[in-house]
């Protein structure tokens, strides 16, 4: 409810925060406050699941409250907030807002629009990154019509994106903006993006693109490259961003301010795209979400011990962590144990050939992705444990074996690459797995003893399984009816995509192998 209280009053906060560092500052600390907030609930529930509870909940209440006594004192309104996204007014390149305060951050992205450093790069982006309301567009356009950034450039351009993204739309702005966009032109967007590559060629240019949003991000990964093509001088592109998740170009934003702030990131893994680069992530708890992007596919980058020993173990926060792809062999176990707040981990094509025993005490996991993991043999004797353990993905580990304990997780909807091994499995438990999904494998078929125990397999409900393996380990038999009883009765749904029959032991086949 104290919670509910500082939520009530965001909206004004975020409106004065511009004019006002001290509300600024009581954001700052709420944002923070409530972060840890959250951090500690989930620590809680993590501990209660080993019952474990109430620890260090009073302080983070104190700590609330006494925000909650300053709204007073700072002047705040009450605004529920409404769940639509609000609507702005367009901005341009006009000033609108007092800076005060902000002098630093102005003359350190000034020096960074015209460094040297930027003049020799074929094209830098500056992303602004921040929640609602903090003056993102204020400094942008304080920096843009600073003398020194205009005496630098030839020419210079202020878009505001907004919520629609529309190639056409901007294009024509952006050429507007350079006094370059001929009326006669029709909304041809190919002609109009030529015109604009023609006008850019061979000048140093500055780009504003206010109020990006990420969800533009593929359209804009395709859009920005016309400002690359072609001539020599500084190339920038500034961009704002809300604060939802910031898309960080490891080879262009080394500011290590915007890396400890983050809390959801994404990052262009490729040819040296190490986690060596995000070295001031190991001063942050703050950071929730990492994810590689763009991963290539005949390259696998390789994990340095400090990555896997010092820099992964520091992100405590953690909800979400991608290992796809790398040269991973061994993971620490002490690894895991550092990440307790973990609920989704990605291992898929990695060339791990056990998972260390401390994944079993991920309560709170719910995602857990193996495929393609070539080498995995085994997975963890405890793995019951994981009972909060609701997608898990095995397909493609053509070693492993199927444990028997995964018929305890409880949670489980989604179990993608099955492999029952009758003898160990029964087929009442390939009966009750209504979560199977993707390729599903029956081994060891000359266990069963007649049509009756294979209609517990109830194979034609498992209607998400799109790749069926049927495999006998042995050639003959006695009874020639009784395998084709069998086989009947292990008909899959009709919507399966491929299915292969391994070493069956009778003489004729059912009807339904006929049905087209």
């Amino acid at each position: 409810m104290t919670l509910v209280g500082l939520q009530a009053v965001l909206n004004d906060a975020e409106n004065k925060q511009a004019s006002n560092p001290h509300v600024s500052q009581w954001l700052d600390e709420l944002r923070d406050a409530v972060n840890g907030a959250e951090n500690l609930m989930e620590r809680l529930n993590y501990e209660a699941l080993r019952l474990k509870v109430e620890e260090k909940l009073e302080d983070t209440i104190e700590t609330l409250e006494d925000l909650q006594k300053q709204i007073g004192l700072l002047g705040l309104k009450e605004h529920f907030a409404s769940t639509k996204r609000e609507t702005r007014t367009p901005s341009t390149s006009v000033v609108e807002s007092d800076v005060f305060g902000r002098q630093n951050e102005i003359e350190r992205l000034i020096d960074r629009l015209t460094s040297r450093e930027a003049s020799e790069k074929n094209l830098t982006i500056v992303s602004i990154v921040g929640m609602g309301g903090m003056g993102k567009t204020t400094l942008a356009q304080v920096v843009y019509n600073d003398k020194k950034v205009t005496d630098h450039f030839d020419l210079k351009g202020w878009f505001c994106v907004s919520e629609a993204y529309d190639a056409l739309r901007i294009t024509k702005g952006l050429l507007q903006e350079i006094g370059s966009f001929d009326l006669k032109v029709d909304d041809n967007l190919n002609q109009l993006q030529v015109k604009l590559k023609e006008r850019l060629n061979g000048k140093r240019f500055l780009i504003v693109l206010d109020d990006m949003w990420n969800e533009n991000y593929g359209e804009w990964n395709d859009f920005r490259n016309i400002f690359v093509q072609g001539g020599s001088g500084s190339k920038i592109i500034v961009t704002t961003h809300k604060e939802s998740v910031a898309l960080m170009m490891l080879e262009e934003c080394q500011g290590s301010h915007m890396l400890e702030q983050s809390r959801h990131m994404s990052y262009s893994l490729g040819r040296g795209g190490d986690f060596e680069k995000l070295k001031p992530l190991s001063k942050s708890e703050k950071l929730r979400t990492l994810l590689p992007i763009n991963a290539q596919y005949l390259y696998r980058p390789k994990l340095s011990k400090r990555v896997l020993h010092n820099i992964l173990p520091s992100l405590r926060s953690s909800r979400a962590l991608s290992l796809s792809r790398y040269a991973i062999v061994d993971l620490p176990n002490d690894l895991l144990i550092k990440l307790k707040l973990l609920r989704f981990l990605d291992l898929s094509w990695t060339q791990i050939k056990k998972l260390p025993d401390s994944i079993c005490a991920l309560y709170n996991l719910e995602t857990l992705l193996l495929s393609s993991c070539i080498f995995l043999e085994e997975l963890p004797l405890q793995m019951e444990k994981l009972i909060n353990l609701r997608h898990l993905d095995i397909s493609s580990t053509f070693r492993l074996k199927m444990p028997l304990h995964l018929s305890k997780l409880k949670s489980l909807q989604v179990l993608v690459g099955a492999k029952f091994l009758l003898g160990g499995w029964r087929m009442e438990d390939l009966g009750e797995a209504h979560y199977l999904y993707g390729s599903l494998s029956i081994l060891a078929l000359q266990t069963v003893v007649d049509r009756r125990e294979a209609m517990k397999a109830k194979m034609r409900e498992k209607n998400h399984v799109e790749k069926l393996l049927l495999k006998w380990s042995e050639s003959d038999a006695d009874n020639s009816q009784t395998e084709r009883d069998i086989l009947d009765e292990l008909r899959p749904q009709t919507n399966i995509k491929e299915l292969e029959i391994s070493r069956y032991r009778g003489t004729q086949f059912p009807n339904w192998l006929a049905d087209h």
